[in-house]
């Protein structure tokens, strides 16, 4: 089957829309399919070279501040965009086109591809389907982007929701049940089972005591993500234990580490920069998550998500797979993975109390934390990629059907 991914976001940048693409397009690509990836001219001249599928660029300034006022005030024009997909569908030939985020290629392309017969597949990931400006998600509260996003979503022959917030979301939006299907993010399972790391010279090269409990974030600098709870957490774990040691992935907030300094608990805290893991990045970028970061999901003793909002949470799924119990605050996306007690621990959000209270019963309470790892790998097992890629290709065969009743 030759499908064709038109992605509003993409490699190199590092998020769990972007590392969904492509680890869809690569296990697409491991069982016969021949999946492409086309995305903004940015993007597609820093991978396109890296990749072992083809990635092709829309041109340069199709996607401006001036475009987007445009398009937000209703009198944008869409014939720039709709010229190049019309291009690319005559090229490619695309049994289908999987459609990644209702904005702006959402909006902009399906009805284009729907008046040329194409099936078309789409995929919301958050701020493209949710209303909620306390994080910034914003778009559809304009109400011709709105139009826009609800019309393409309408067009479409099926939608996936990534979590039970997406699919009510797309409820809420109009869409008939009959046309959702329940497809979450994955995890390359194989790829964390076979990679043999060594957490003790891990910790060494970090600086951080091989007997310490090493809890472990991972996430951009964003304000959903929490973390400027983590110093206040830390505080209170500390009073427990002072063989605890927070270490904070892909952030180098400044905020943070003057509040932990304020605390005293400055010294408990590590944190490694995203520019840190450039070089892993360009060096393989065909592999998410990289092998450094699987080595430090290895080697850590915990797994904390500190997020005030998710639509999802791959974090918490790649942690699971590394064998980590888990500690989440109760966002939407973590309460779909996680059953409070059973596949992990789940604290009110922006409660530190409790998510200390958690983490501390994983530290003082050995067999607990054990049979926790346990169940972490166990559940991880129903988000590998070996699974999900065979449901998005029912997905892809309802589509292809469009007047079959499920």
């Amino acid at each position: 089957m030759k499908i064709v991914h038109l992605a509003s976001t993409f490699l190199p940048r590092l998020g769990g829309a972007e590392t969904t693409v492509h680890n869809l397009a690569m296990r697409q690509l491991a069982m016969g399919d021949r999946p492409c990836v086309i995305t903004w001219w940015g993007l597609w001249a820093q991978v396109a070279r890296h990749l072992p599928y083809p990635v092709y660029p829309l041109l340069p300034r199709t996607y401006t501040q001036n475009a987007r006022k445009q398009w937000e005030e209703g009198r944008g024009s869409r014939r720039f965009v709709e010229w190049q997909i019309d291009f690319y569908r005559r090229l490619l030939h695309g049994d289908i086109w999987h459609i990644h985020m209702a904005y702006p290629l959402g909006m902009l392309a399906v009805p284009a591809l729907k008046r040329t017969g194409c099936r078309v597949v789409t995929t919301c990931q958050g701020d493209d389907l949710i209303r909620d400006p306390a994080f910034g998600f914003t778009l559809r509260m304009n109400s011709h982007l709105n139009e826009g996003i609800c019309c393409a979503l309408s067009m479409s022959d099926r939608v996936t929701a990534i979590s039970r917030l997406m699919h009510e979301e797309y409820k809420a939006s109009g869409i008939p049940v009959s046309k959702i299907d329940d497809i979450p993010n994955a995890v390359n399972l194989s790829r964390f089972q076979s990679m043999h790391t060594n957490p003790v010279e891990t910790r060494r090269r970090l600086g951080i005591p091989e007997d310490s409990f090493l809890l472990l974030t991972v996430g951009r600098d964003h304000p959903q993500k929490g973390f400027c709870f983590i110093p206040d957490i830390l505080r209170i774990v500390c009073q427990n234990s002072r063989k605890v040691v927070w270490l904070l992935v892909g952030s180098s907030d400044l905020q943070v580490q003057k509040r932990a300094a304020q605390l005293g608990v400055d010294a408990h805290l590590r944190m490694i920069p995203p520019q840190s893991m450039d070089v892993q990045k360009n060096s393989c970028l065909n592999q998410h998550p990289s092998e450094a970061l699987i080595e430090l999901y290895k080697s850590a003793d915990a797994f904390i998500m500190t997020s005030l909002w998710e639509s999802f949470g791959n974090v918490i799924v790649e942690a699971m797979a590394a064998g980590l119990p888990i500690v989440s605050y109760e966002t939407a996306g973590a309460l779909d993975i996680i059953e409070n007690g059973k596949w992990g621990l789940v604290a009110p959000v922006g409660n530190i109390e409790a998510m200390s209270e958690h983490i501390t019963k994983l530290m003082n309470q050995n067999l607990f934390c054990k049979e926790m790892i346990l169940r972490s790998k166990t559940r991880a097992s129903e988000y590998d990629w070996a699974k999900i890629v065979k449901i998005y290709a029912e997905c892809y065969r309802r589509a292809s059907v469009p007047n079959e009743i499920y």
